[in-house]
């Protein structure tokens, strides 16, 4: 699989990947969810970031904005025993924190699947890529600098019906991590 490039599911699907990562980055449910059937000590969130800044050019023409906005984004680290199984990123467009949207930025360190599939809200995609270093999604924190690739996910979202752009990339932790 090429490294730095999104795929779309259908073309993941014929990478002919691992069956455990085929199961963990194709999963249409809440990924809060898969990763409390994974994790029997419960999953933590960790807040690293939670703010209006610019986003990644990827980020940004992913979503169709206009080269100078500040959308609002939402860093978490999501950890099962301590140990981090995901980074998350979320980009949530200003138009989408109108009205009930604005909860979005109250949600503190609870996973933001409990918003997202507790409503009418609804996936459009999903694309999934294995990521270097070289990424602006490649986490940067301890431990890391040994890591030559990681998967990810990136999701699009319609939440009261705007875009919101939901990006998952999976630690070494994680059992989808299968070394080379």
């Amino acid at each position: 699989m090429p490294e730095n490039r999104w795929l779309s599911l259908f073309e993941f699907q014929q990478t002919q990947p691992e069956v455990n990562q085929l199961s963990w980055l194709s999963e249409q449910g809440s990924m809060t969810r898969q990763l409390m059937m994974a994790g029997a000590n419960g999953v933590k969130v960790d807040v690293i970031a939670a703010k209006h800044q610019r986003v990644a050019k990827e980020e940004r023409l992913f979503l169709d904005l206009p080269q100078n906005t500040w959308p609002y984004v939402r860093e978490v680290i999501m950890s099962i025993s301590d140990k981090p199984w995901m980074y998350g990123r979320t980009v949530i467009p200003s138009r989408a924190l109108d009205s009930a949207g604005g909860r979005l930025k109250m949600i503190g360190d609870e996973p933001l699947g409990k918003i997202l599939f507790s409503h009418e809200n609804s996936r459009r995609l999903i694309e999934i890529a294995k990521i270097s270093g070289t990424h602006h999604l490649f986490p940067v924190f301890k431990g890391m600098d040994a890591v030559k690739y990681l998967w990810a996910r990136r999701s699009l979202f319609e939440f009261q019906k705007q875009p919101i752009l939901v990006q998952e990339v999976f630690l070494p932790n994680c059992p989808l991590q299968i070394p080379e």
